[in-house]
């Protein structure tokens, strides 16, 4: 008997311990999905001690996480993003993009003529300040003949030739189309003119498609 009454007076020095429930919120951070609740829904907020802040809920499938910073930011509202193979929902951020002065403008594609009758360097685009682009070149020639692109500077004898392309050999009466308009075919370096050099004394005749920026 007086065992049983020592019993007693050791188990009511102890609290009860309250089972867990829906309105009992743990707070620190999450370590472990497995919470035992009881049969209510049990609700984990983390982050309260320095986390990133946020709160998950148990009761779902899968876990509902509500996080409103990431690396210091404040997320926006969830939206919708994208549309193949579905919108997916993303949270809204602010972004701020610069961009340098966009310097190099590319002008439209503009043609000059190519007629000459003599074996000599011809200038056919003058030099500017940019550079000379071209997309497509259109020659023909009366007889055999070679015929190469060159760089050069500005005069009607363009001084100081460089090569563009190799000797490109023309049959009597033939001719050749190159380059599309859309993306270059002969880029030229920046203050040179656009030269033809021939080895012929014939006629060829043609013209260019070029951009200069």
């Amino acid at each position: 008997m007086k065992k049983l009454f020592i019993l007693l007076l050791g188990l009511l020095a102890f609290p009860a311990f309250a089972q867990s429930t829906a309105t009992n919120a743990v707070t620190g951070y999450l370590s472990s999905s497995n919470h035992t609740c009881g049969q209510t829904t049990c609700f984990v907020q983390y982050g309260a001690t320095g986390g990133p802040g946020g709160a998950v809920t148990q009761g779902t499938s899968p876990w509902v996480s509500s996080i409103t910073t990431w690396a210091t930011g404040t997320l926006g509202a969830m939206a919708n993003y994208g549309t193949s193979p579905g919108a997916v929902l993303v949270p809204g951020v602010n972004a701020y993009v610069t961009a340098g002065a966009i310097t190099d403008t590319p002008t439209a594609n503009v043609s000059a003529a190519v007629t000459v009758s003599t074996a000599t360097t011809t200038q056919i685009v003058a030099a500017t300040s940019g550079t000379i682009h071209v997309s497509h070149w259109l020659l023909v020639t009366t007889l055999a003949d070679n015929v190469t692109w060159e760089s050069g500077d500005t005069g009607g004898s363009c001084a100081n030739p460089v090569a563009l392309t190799g000797a490109i050999p023309f049959g009597a009466n033939s001719g050749a189309s190159v380059g599309s308009g859309f993306g270059d075919v002969l880029v030229l370096p920046a203050g040179k003119a656009l030269c033809v050099l021939t080895s012929a004394a014939t006629q060829i005749s043609g013209s260019v498609a070029y951009r200069q920026f």
